[in-house]
C-alpha cells in the first residue's frame, strides 16, 4: 500500500512532488513509518496499489520528539467529484485544487466544470481556484464530505434562498416545435403571478440561471420593474429539444450579497450569428443600446421621453410616422452590411398605429441592401439585394394595424423568405428594378424609416430588432415567435424552494 503524508497547506498544483521522506510503502504487515518530520498538521492519503481503493485521514498533528501511532484505517472505493465553475470565474483559465491532498486539475477558460476521478473517501477541507502560482486563490467549497463511491456534483448555489424550475414545453400544448434548436435566447417573463419580486434584490441583481449540473447559464435582464412586478429576461439555453415537455433550467434568487451577472453580449453572441440586437427598452430620446459585443448603438432623432412605451417585450419605441427615427451611425461598411445573395436574417416586432397608401419602413440598410416594411399595397415586405436585378421583394401577407406582429426576412443565397408570426408567408422572390450599385454599403442602418433618404416613415411601435449573419431556419423563426408572443405557452415558472 502506498502512503503519503501531506501538509495541510500543500498546494498540489504548484508545490511540486512530495519530498521522499513524506511517502512510504507499507511492509508485509501493513505498517509504515515517517521519520524526520517537521512540526505541523498533516493529512494522510493511502492507496492500495493495483486496486485503487483509498482513504483520506485529516488533521494529524506532528510535534518533534513525539511518536504518533495511527489507528487502523479501512480503505474504501473511490468517488467521482464534479466541481462546477462559478459564473464569476468562467472567463478565466487556471487551476482547481484541494489543498492538503494530491488532487488538482487545470481549468480552461469558459469551462463549466472540472471532474476529479479516484477521489478518496473522507473530508476535503476546501477546494480552491488559482489563476497561477502567485495567486492567493479563491475558496470555492469547504468541508466536503465524501462518504461513498458515488458521483458527487457540488452545488455552489446553497446561499441562494429560492429556486424555480423554468420548464420549456415544446409539445403541442406548448410551443409545438418540431425542430431542436441550439444556443437559443429564450425569453423568460416574470410577473406577480409567477414570481415574488419582494424576495429578490431591487434590480434582480441576485437572479441566476443554472443547468442541471449546477453550472451557470448566461442571461440578460432586459427589463426589471419591481414596482409593477414585471421583468423580461433572456437566457441562452444550450439546447431546446423539439416536442418535449420535461426539459428545464433552474432560476435562483434570494441572495443579498450577490452582484449582477447580466450579460447581453454573452446571450446574443456574435460568434453565433447575432450582429446587432436592439431591445429598444431605453428611455425615449437616449442612446438605444445594441445588446451584442459589436456595440452598434442607435442614435435617436426627434424622439422624446414619450417615445418610450410598453412593448411586446418590456419597453419599446413609438414612432410618429413623420420625423422620428433611430440611426446606427457609421454602420455603412460594418458587420451590418451584407453581400448580395448571401445568408442573413433580419427581424422585428411591430405594431402599426395605422395603415396608409404609402410605404412604411421599420428597418432598413438602404433600398438596395435589405429592409422590412409595409408596402403601398399594405402588405408586409422583405427586400434584399440580388446580383444583377437591384433587389428582390418577398411580400404576399396583408398587414394588420393595432396588433403586435413578428416579421422575419431571411436571405439564403438565391432563396428568400418572409415569415409572419413564425410562419412562411412568401418564399418566392420577385426582382424589382435594376440597380448597378446593389452592393452599395454606404448607407447606415436605420430603424423607423428608409435608410438612404428621408422617406417612408413608420407610424407605430417597434420592438426587438435583430440583424444576424445566418439564414435562420423555419424552426428557429417559429420558436422565436412562439416564445416571444405575449400569450406564449412555452415557458412555465414552477417554484421548488
Amino acid at each position: 500500500m502506498a502512503v503519503a503524508l501531506i501538509a495541510q497547506n500543500y498546494d498540489p498544483a504548484f508545490d511540486g512532488n512530495l519530498p521522499p521522506h513524506l511517502t512510504a510503502v507499507t511492509d508485509t504487515s501493513g505498517k509504515y513509518r515517517f521519520d524526520s518530520l517537521d512540526r505541523g498538521i498533516y493529512n494522510l492519503q493511502a492507496m492500495l496499489i493495483g486496486d485503487g481503493t483509498k482513504i483520506l485521514v485529516n488533521s494529524i498533528t506532528v510535534d518533534s520528539g513525539i511518536v504518533n501511532t495511527l489507528q487502523i484505517q479501512t480503505l474504501k472505493k473511490t468517488a467521482t467529484l464534479i466541481v462546477p465553475v462559478p459564473d464569476s470565474l468562467a472567463k478565466y483559465s487556471g487551476f482547481i485544487n484541494v489543498p492538503g491532498t494530491l488532487l488538482w486539475k487545470s481549468l480552461s477558460a469558459n469551462a463549466r466544470s472540472v471532474q476529479f476521478d479516484s477521489v478518496p473517501q473522507g473530508t476535503l477541507s476546501s477546494i480552491v481556484f488559482q489563476k497561477n502560482a502567485m495567486d492567493s486563490g479563491v475558496v470555492l467549497f469547504s468541508n466536503i464530505a465524501i462518504s461513498s463511491s458515488d458521483t458527487f456534483t457540488l452545488n455552489p448555489w446553497l446561499t441562494w434562498a429560492y429556486a424555480a424550475k423554468i420548464m420549456l414545453n415544446t409539445t403541442a400544448n406548448g410551443a409545438n416545435a418540431g425542430e431542436t434548436e441550439l444556443n437559443f435566447p429564450a425569453l423568460i417573463r416574470l410577473t406577480s403571478l409567477n414570481f415574488n419580486f419582494k424576495q429578490a434584490k431591487p434590480k434582480g441583481e441576485d437572479i441566476r440561471f443554472v443547468r442541471q449540473d449546477n453550472s451557470a447559464i448566461p442571461y440578460e435582464i432586459e427589463w426589471w420593474d419591481t414596482t409593477s412586478s414585471v421583468a423580461s429576461i433572456w437566457v441562452k439555453v444550450d439546447t431546446v429539444y423539439a416536442n418535449n415537455n420535461n426539459q428545464f433550467i433552474t432560476m435562483l434568487w434570494g441572495n443579498s450579497a450577490a452582484k449582477t451577472n447580466s450579460s447581453s453580449s454573452a446571450v446574443f453572441d456574435t460568434a453565433q450569428g447575432f450582429q446587432g440586437v436592439w431591445h429598444l427598452g431605453q428611455s425615449g430620446g437616449t442612446t438605444l443600446v445594441d445588446a451584442t459585443a459589436n456595440h452598434f448603438d442607435g442614435t435617436p432623432s426627434a424622439m422624446t421621453g414619450a417615445s418610450d412605451v410598453t412593448g411586446n417585450i418590456g419597453r419599446a419605441q413609438n414612432f410618429n410616422g413623420s420625423t422620428q427615427y433611430i440611426t446606427v451611425l457609421n454602420s455603412g461598411n460594418t458587420r451590418l452590411d451584407v453581400q448580395t445573395e448571401s445568408f442573413y436574417t433580419v427581424s422585428s416586432w411591430v405594431y402599426a398605429n395605422a395603415l396608409s397608401q404609402s410605404p412604411r419602413v421599420f428597418l432598413s440598410k438602404g433600398s438596395a441592401q435589405y429592409g422590412l416594411m409595409i408596402n403601398a399595397a399594405n402588405r408586409w415586405e422583405f427586400y434584399g439585394g440580388q446580383a444583377g436585378y437591384g433587389v428582390d421583394t418577398t411580400t404576399t401577407a396583408p398587414a394588420i394595424a393595432n396588433v403586435w406582429t413578428h416579421i422575419v426576412g431571411v436571405r439564403a443565397g438565391m432563396k428568400q423568405y418572409l415569415y409572419v408570426n413564425g410562419v412562411v408567408a412568401d418564399s418566392t422572390p420577385s426582382a424589382a428594378g435594376a440597380n448597378s450599385s446593389i452592393s452599395n454599403n454606404f448607407y447606415d442602418f436605420v430603424i423607423g424609416r428608409q435608410s438612404d433618404d428621408q422617406s417612408q416613415w413608420f407610424d407605430g411601435i417597434i420592438d426587438e430588432v435583430r440583424v444576424e449573419n445566418q439564414a435562420r431556419s423555419a424552426g428557429w423563426n417559429y420558436l422565436c415567435y412562439q416564445n416571444q408572443r405575449s400569450d406564449q405557452t412555452m415557458v412555465q415558472v414552477v417554484p421548488v424552494k
